[in-house]
């Protein structure tokens, strides 16, 4: 009786071990001879440089350098807790951050994965002297974006950073990898394709203990095409001198081409602060964006702001060409204007006296303009100021640009439920409002 048992389980035990037979020669063995090819094949990809920033005069903006970064190959270092102790010691971190970061980091287990970036030349030679105490660790170098004149240039040329993974899983299709860099504004957003290199790589040979035996292929990484800009980095720079301690907005162009010689925004930041950011530098990011200050803000595209005396040439404009003025009309100014229970006033008390449309632009007199406004009324202000291009965007090659705003009683309707009055038609005529 105790034998046909033993038979019994014997059979059944032969029979599980046949099933798992057939499980892993059939239905597993394209998953074990991939893993068998990968542990034998090892791809160490290179990562291509962005291409330079340039000014008008061939001065470098924005460059790549060479960096180093400590890589980890998962399957061979994995619950290995002396080569962690030892990296550890030489990078001044704890072991746990660097295991945390292979682990969320791992993409496969065969490929490297970087554990810390941009460490030293002195670290870095340390790490390859102890090689043969740390299997499964690499040194490998990569090109890391440098900005050379930091916030003088930073709303202009922006930033880099790495993905997230939302970013990653939309852009996969496109040929992005973990860890890719992309721009976040200005230049290297807007020309993110074209500064954007294609990556290379080495297909090694190795052996059982991932040794590398031979070389298979290498394909050459592309860096980044360059670009030259209209900035003058000189112009630049004394222009951000003057007001870096301000809240400004400062362009200047060439009135001959529309070329733009100097573009700044003050209060700024550093742009280098978001390359490979650390507890130090993460500190300083969140204080920028918590800023009041905003130094985020490109204020000369994305703020909006009341234009001042200067629409005074659009009223002016509107008025001669509707005919509500000639160029001999006298207006007085005696330093404020009645309408209605509401006084406005010029910015000389006194006021300008007799004025024709000359003497105003020359002196910039709000109270002609206040009259002046009332003739011409809202909607040829407004029709006028859109043929002058406001209320929409420049085109100029940077992201987030506003559009502005050209009041109208079909907009204050629309928006507000509210009725045109002429007193704002008086306030719309000298830019404000």
């Amino acid at each position: 009786m105790r034998i046909n048992q033993l038979k019994i389980v014997t059979i059944i035990l032969f029979l599980f071990l046949i099933a798992g037979l057939i499980r892993v020669q059939l239905f597993r063995n394209s998953y074990y001879k991939s893993l068998s090819q990968e542990n034998i094949i090892r791809i160490i990809p290179i990562r291509a440089s962005r291409g330079n920033i340039y000014d008008r005069n061939g001065k470098i903006l924005a460059k790549s350098k060479l960096s180093f970064n400590v890589a980890a190959i998962p399957n061979e270092i994995k619950d290995n807790e002396e080569v962690f102790t030892i990296l550890a010691k030489i990078l001044n971190k704890p072991p746990l951050t660097l295991i945390k970061t292979l682990n969320k980091n791992t993409v496969n287990p065969f490929v490297p994965t970087i554990i810390a970036r941009d460490i030293s030349k002195e670290k870095a030679i340390i790490i390859e002297e102890k090689k043969m105490q740390l299997r499964g660790v690499i040194i490998q170098t990569e090109p890391l974006r440098e900005y050379l004149h930091a916030e003088s240039i930073a709303h202009l040329i922006g930033y880099v950073n790495e993905l997230n993974k939302d970013e990653l899983k939309r852009l996969k299709s496109y040929g992005y990898k973990p860890l890719d860099l992309i721009g976040r504004t200005g230049i290297e957003k807007a020309l993110n394709s074209y500064l954007k290199g294609k990556d290379g790589g080495y297909q090694v040979q190795t052996d059982s203990r991932g040794r590398q035996i031979d070389i298979l292929g290498y394909k050459k990484p592309i860096k980044g095409k360059s670009i030259y800009l209209t900035i003058d980095i000189d112009l630049q720079d004394y222009i951000y001198g003057l007001v870096k301690d301000k809240k400004a907005a400062v362009v200047v162009w060439n009135p001959n081409n529309g070329s733009i010689l100097s573009l700044i925004s003050s209060p700024s930041f550093n742009p280098n602060i978001f390359i490979n950011p650390d507890n130090k530098k993460n500190k300083i990011i969140k204080d920028i964006f918590s800023s009041k200050l905003y130094p985020m803000v490109n204020r000369n595209i994305q703020a909006e702001y009341p234009i001042g005396s200067l629409f005074k040439i659009v009223t002016a404009i509107a008025a001669l060409e509707t005919n509500s003025i000639d160029k001999n009309q006298i207006f007085n100014c005696p330093g404020s204007f009645k309408l209605g229970g509401r006084v406005f006033r010029c910015w000389k008390k006194s006021g300008h006296g007799n004025l024709n449309i000359i003497g105003a632009l020359k002196h910039s007199c709000n109270v002609f303009f206040y009259k002046t406004g009332i003739r011409v009324g809202v909607d040829n202000l407004s029709k006028y100021a859109r043929k002058f291009g406001f209320g929409r965007r420049t085109g100029i090659n940077l992201p987030h640009e506003a559009r502005g705003l050209v009041p109208s009683r079909q907009w204050k309707l629309k928006t507000k439920g509210e009725s045109w009055y002429e007193g704002e038609t008086v306030i719309f005529a000298i830019g404000q409002g």
